[in-house]
């Protein structure tokens, strides 16, 4: 009887002790998670699309774009899209050479255009993406003083600066722990996504 009672005991006792191991197993790996998302959180990457026609300092119209990052950790650019009238561009060199008219039926004619009109008035560009922006950093991708009046230049500027409020800016970026996003401009939305293609 006494041996019955002492084997109860000891059964009692080991589903105890497994009962709290268990339990400090499930607090031990929900601790992880919630330092794991809390550590995600404190380098979230937050970017930015920007853009303006006037230069206050210099005091001249001047056609400027600008990604940012507002967060809180580094932003890694994968990859970024202009959408304009139902076309989607990949990157702000193609969106830029479509909006030159007159030519068609004429690719190349347009491409040769457009750089024409690039040089002639000493437009600045820098590659958007790949890029990694650390927090409170900004970058311009395009500076475009306003051409004379009258010229034809002028009238590809007035379309440039007439498109940026009809076109959506999309940015396929990452954080620090390749967590990815595609943030849509100037929605202001950003969706989770795997990953980001580069060559896309």
């Amino acid at each position: 009887m006494r041996s019955s009672r002492i084997r109860l005991i000891e059964i009692i006792v080991a589903v105890a002790v497994t009962i709290i191991s268990v339990a400090s197993l499930f607090v031990a790996v929900f601790q992880g998670v919630v330092m794991q998302r809390q550590l995600e959180a404190s380098v979230l990457p937050i970017p930015t699309i920007a853009h303006g026609n006037y230069d206050s300092e210099e005091q001249v119209h001047r056609l400027s774009y600008y990604i940012g990052n507002r967060g809180l950790g580094p932003v890694d650019i994968r990859w970024l899209h202009f959408i304009h009238e139902g076309v989607t561009y990949p990157g702000p060199i193609p969106y830029f050479v479509s909006l030159v008219e007159g030519y068609d039926d004429d690719p190349e004619g347009r491409e040769e255009a457009f750089q024409q009109i690039f040089e002639d008035n000493q437009v600045l560009t820098n590659p958007v993406a790949p890029q990694l922006l650390a927090p409170d950093d900004e970058a311009g991708f395009i500076h475009f003083t306003r051409p004379a009046e009258g010229t034809p230049d002028r009238a590809y500027w007035e379309r440039l600066n007439a498109a940026r409020w009809e076109s959506e800016v999309q940015v396929c970026y990452c954080s620090v722990f390749d967590q990815c996003w595609i943030g849509r401009f100037p929605q202001n939305q950003r969706d989770r996504v795997r990953s980001c293609e580069l060559n896309r």
